[in-house]
This record gives C-alpha cells, structure tokens and sequence, in this order.
C-alpha cells in the first residue's frame, strides 16, 4: 500500500510563555506536544516527521512562522 501521506504537511504552534502576560498552564505546550505525536505516529496519522513542524514559544516568532509556512 502506498503512503497516501507522504505529501501531508502539518504547523503546529504552542505558545505559553507569553512576554507581556501571564504564563499559560504547562498543559497548552503538553497538548502540542500530543498533537506531534498523535501525527507523526505510524499506528495513527502516519504523517512523515519530516513533514510536521513544531514550534513552541520562543521559537513561535513572526519569521520561523512565515518560514515554515514557505517550506
């Protein structure tokens, strides 16, 4: 059976650690976390890895954004 995955992309995004508010519960990084994981999970979603994208707070910046988003 081929992959009908193989082409599937996915961003996901998780911000707790906010500059000019307080933090949000540590669960909001933990679901994103699950998210990936649920993805890119051969049992699962299959998505390739390679193919999924995950940035967590300080790494959720307007360009790593747009960045991902172009690759």
């Amino acid at each position: 059976m081929i992959n009908s995955l193989s082409n599937t992309h996915a961003l996901l995004i998780g911000i707790a650690a906010y500059q000019h508010v307080r933090p949000l519960p540590p669960a909001v990084i933990n679901d994103v976390r699950s998210v990936h994981d649920v993805l890119v999970d051969p049992a699962l979603c299959a998505y390739p890895p390679d193919n999924v994208t995950l940035l967590l707070d300080s790494q959720a910046t307007q360009a790593a954004i747009r960045q991902a988003l172009t690759n």
